[in-house]
Formats: C-alpha cells, structure tokens, sequence
C-alpha cells in the first residue's frame, strides 16, 4: 500500500489541494473565463522560475545574506508607492463603509502625532486605540490597509505604514476618510 507511486501522488495532490493565492487567483480567473491563457502561463513562467531559482541555490544566497530576503520582500511591495489618490479594488472599496471612513478619521490624530514610526511603535499605538475603542485589531487595520494600499491584502499594514512613511501614509488616510 506504501508504493512509491502512490505516495509520490498523494504528496503531489496535498501540494496542489494546498489552495495558495496564486491558485485561487487562476481558479477565479477560470471560472470567470477571464484571461485564463495569459493567467496560466504567467503563473506556470512564475512558478518554473522559482523551481529554477531554488535549484539554483537561492536558498543558500539567502540564507548566508539576509539583506537579499529584505530587498525581495520590499520590492514585492512595490505597488504601495502608486499616485495618489489611489484605485481601489472592489473589496477594498466595499470595506470602506462611512463607519470605516470615520474611524479612519478619528485614527489620523493619534497617527499625527506619532514620532516613533516604526512598526513596533505603530502595532502598539493601533492595538490601544483598538483596545480603547473596544474593537479588534482587524476593524482598524483592514480599512486602514484599504486606504494604504487600494487592496485587501498586502504585506503588514505596520510595515506598509513604515514603507510610506508618515506623510504619505497619513495622505492616503485622509484621502479615504474624506478629510
């Protein structure tokens, strides 16, 4: 019952069971029959030139020079860094109820007054207004993220704060919140 075959199936079919955000992006894209060719060989180009970089020895770069990972993963926030005032992706909009926007307007003093902006002083500046304001952490940071980034995913709202920086950040804010 443990033959190689079965076992090399089975590992294969939890890899692909594993539905990542590539995965349900082509899903979503076939489903909807959207750009599906384009789709699916952009991921496969994607996915082959990971393969290939890790066969490579990505890794060990990696691993024996940390600042490679920082860079990567700053460049893959990128899209942050668009012109104001910034496109908003259907679910992002459709976070941005009038509540969210006012709660975007009561955050924009206590961020205005931040001095510290680095992602541990903002986490903790943001869980206290939450904790204040007897809310989660989620009803603050995912308006927040949607007036950062125009998105409803991104890396770490602390870190997309820090990543802008304190005057676009509180720019974009305002721009949302209707100040």
């Amino acid at each position: 019952m443990n033959s190689p075959l079965l076992v090399g199936f089975l590992a294969s079919f939890a890899l692909i069971a594993a539905i990542g955000a590539q995965n349900a992006f082509v899903l979503r894209q076939g489903i909807r029959r959207e750009h599906v060719l384009p789709v699916v060989a952009i991921c496969a180009a994607a996915d082959a030139l990971l393969v290939a970089a890790g066969i490579a020895g990505l890794g060990a770069l990696v691993t024996s020079h940390p600042t490679v990972l920082t860079v990567t993963r700053y460049a893959g926030a990128a899209f942050l860094f668009a012109q104001r005032p910034l496109p908003l992706e259907e679910k992002a909009a459709a976070l941005l109820t009038d509540e969210a926007r006012a709660l975007l307007a009561r955050l924009t003093p206590s961020l205005s007054i931040q001095s510290d902006w680095t992602s541990e002083a903002l986490e903790a500046n943001l869980k206290a207004l939450a904790a204040e304001w007897g809310l989660g952490l989620g009803k603050l940071a995912q308006p927040l993220r949607a007036a950062l980034t125009g998105q409803t995913t991104s890396p770490g709202i602390f870190d997309v704060l820090v990543l802008l920086g304190k005057n676009e950040s509180l720019a974009r804010i305002a721009d949302q919140a209707g100040q």
